[in-house]
């Protein structure tokens, strides 16, 4: 609502907020996820079973999800949506993405 002619008395006024918080949740989790993801995909990885091409495949998959997300996660900070910084929400390797321009 920028002016007073956006105005609907029929609108939840919270609807905004409760859509962003749903988002920011579901952001949140997949951000953990992929973190273990990727942790243990690099430990199984490890193996000399497993193909060079393969393993990095999976690795940029991941890792470009990872940045994806973290990137709108930025983004839903900045707009005050986000109840977890993502300096806590990231861990050891993954919290140098909170400085990059993505």
């Amino acid at each position: 609502m920028n002016n007073v002619e956006d105005f609907d008395p029929n609108k939840d006024p919270y609807e905004d907020i409760k859509k962003h918080s749903n988002i920011v949740r579901s952001l949140s989790i997949c951000i953990q996820a992929l973190q273990t993801a990727i942790q243990h995909h690099n430990f199984l990885c490890q193996s000399d079973t497993v193909d060079k091409d393969d393993y990095e495949e999976g690795s940029f998959m991941y890792e470009g999800e990872l940045s994806r997300l973290v990137k709108i996660y930025k983004e839903e900070e900045k707009l005050g949506y986000t109840h977890i910084p993502l300096k806590e929400l990231l861990v050891p390797p993954f919290d140098e993405l909170i400085d990059m321009d993505l």
